[in-house]
């Protein structure tokens, strides 16, 4: 599972952050938006700022392990191709 992940780990500025806004959506909005929905809303942001970051680098790190699988599977097929060294 992705959230799994240890690049989504929180620090405590960021779990503060996070927190901090959740708490200030209840409050902060009195425009035509629902005091429900526009906690919502800036829930949403919050988390996209915190995780959007977190998921590009679980997505770069599982490109590289593929990368390097593949890697090592074509390295592997050529020695196995490769005809066999003769010793003198």
């Amino acid at each position: 599972m992705a959230l799994d992940a240890p690049e989504f780990a929180l620090t405590p500025e960021q779990s503060e952050a996070l927190a901090g806004a959740t708490a200030n959506v209840l409050a902060c909005y009195d425009v035509g938006v629902s005091k429900k929905n526009a906690a919502w809303i800036e829930l949403l942001m919050c988390a996209g700022g915190i995780y959007g970051g977190k998921v590009m680098a679980v997505s770069i790190r599982k490109r590289r392990a593929r990368a390097m699988a593949a890697q090592i599977r074509a390295q592997e097929q050529a020695q196995t191709n490769a005809p066999f060294a003769v010793h003198q």
